[in-house]
């Protein structure tokens, strides 16, 4: 399995703030215990964008 690639969102910066305003700890067992996160598309995940009637908007912050 792919390793989680919450830095996309949760990038130093983020962390940062998140720690500062307390929720860090929550968003780090987040990171941990689900794949949210993960960066490939499975047959899964490819299967269930293919039955959807909707469109996908992708985004980047200032890192990239």
């Amino acid at each position: 399995m792919n390793r989680p690639r919450s830095d996309v969102a949760f990038t130093p910066s983020v962390k940062a703030l998140q720690e500062r305003l307390g929720s860090r700890r929550n968003y780090a067992e987040t990171e941990e215990e689900s794949d949210w996160w993960l960066d490939t598309v499975t047959p899964e995940l490819a299967a269930f964008i293919a039955e959807r009637d909707s469109i996908y908007l992708g985004t980047a912050n200032a890192e990239g």
